[in-house]
């Protein structure tokens, strides 16, 4: 877990994933390549298998337009479907705001709770992917919406945001 700085006394948290100045994700990167790799792939196949295919420049345009308008539509679907998993917090003192930044593999989100609707912060017991047992924090709001907080939380950081928060 990583503890950015920022201004006027705000306390971030991320597991490194986000970076929260940029609104960035790590994440993006990394499904970037496979995507155009899978676009441009079959069409250099092809031109390269049948250069007659060059003559015709309307196939060319067909052959790219139209995976890549499948490929963004079932992203955008996917990023409205998927939101991802909570990569980031931020607790503004002054506005009494906690960001939560989102992030999956193509694109991150922040949205923000004011800390009225923030009931409660707790340790949960659970199992991560791989079985082991692992303790992860989680926000309880006033619509009883349980957001898991970023993996890798220490005491003193959880402390911190609870006293910021008012829940000490």
């Amino acid at each position: 877990m990583r503890r950015v700085a920022a201004a006027r006394d705000s306390l971030v948290l991320t597991d490194g994933s986000f970076d929260p100045e940029t609104g960035n994700s790590s994440m993006l990167a990394a499904a970037a390549v496979p995507c155009l790799v899978g676009l441009a792939g079959p069409l250099l196949l092809a031109l390269i298998f049948e250069p007659s295919l060059l003559k015709h420049p309307q196939f060319v345009i067909t052959a790219v337009l139209i995976p890549a308008l499948l490929g963004a539509t079932g992203i955008y679907v996917y990023c409205v479907l998927v939101p991802g998993e909570v990569c980031g917090v931020m607790a503004d003192p002054v506005s009494r705001t906690l960001h939560i930044m989102q992030a999956n593999a193509f694109a991150s989100r922040t949205y923000s709770l004011p800390f009225d609707a923030i009931t409660a912060v707790r340790a949960i017991s659970g199992y991560d992917r791989d079985g082991y047992g692992e303790r992860r924090m989680e926000l309880i709001t006033r619509r009883s919406e349980h957001i898991l907080l970023p993996e890798g939380l220490t005491q003193a950081q959880v402390a911190e945001l609870k006293r910021m928060l008012g829940r000490a």
